[in-house]
């Protein structure tokens, strides 16, 4: 802490910030803002008393400011970290919602190879199942012909879907 009433004759002041600004520093109180770790977060200084020299009660009374300002700053770099950790959290619990539809289509799409009766009623079924999980419009499976050469719509749905079907 400290109390200088005639800056330009303290050997500690520097003018630098004077000569930018246009500023006539005449007294200064300062402070270091020092956090639970006893760690200087930065410094709180007054300048410029109206009436009189700054005295220890203008210390007092800083020091008790400086210590509302360490822990506000304690506070917001805390705040900070439970953000991250929450947007963290966020991301993981949208992946985490994403593998289990996953899952459950697959599931599902057992499920639905054990009771299909047909491959087309089996196709069916798992593009369905793809295009309402995946929030899509429309969807197709295209199989190789059996030249293996081209490919065919074996199964679509959506808008076109039957029209699309009927194209070799």
């Amino acid at each position: 802490s400290v109390i200088v009433n005639d800056a330009y004759k303290d050997e500690r002041f520097s003018d630098r910030v004077d000569k930018i600004t246009g500023f006539t520093t005449k007294s200064v109180i300062c402070i270091p803002l020092i956090n639970k770790s006893k760690e200087i977060v930065g410094v709180l200084q007054v300048l410029n008393k109206i009436n009189g020299d700054f005295d220890d009660t203008d210390l007092s009374l800083l020091k008790a400011l400086g210590s509302q300002i360490v822990v506000a700053i304690e506070n917001n770099k805390l705040y900070q970290k439970l953000l991250e950790k929450n947007v963290e959290l966020v991301r993981l619990s949208d992946e985490l919602q994403k593998k289990y539809f996953e899952l459950d289509l697959l599931y599902d799409i057992e499920k639905s190879i054990s009771q299909a009766h047909s491959l087309d009623e089996l196709l069916n079924t798992i593009i369905v199942k793809a295009v309402s999980i995946i929030g899509a419009e429309a969807g197709s499976i295209l199989l190789l012909d059996e030249e293996g050469v081209n490919l065919y719509f074996k199964d679509a749905i959506g808008v076109k879907g039957e029209e699309l079907k009927k194209m070799r």
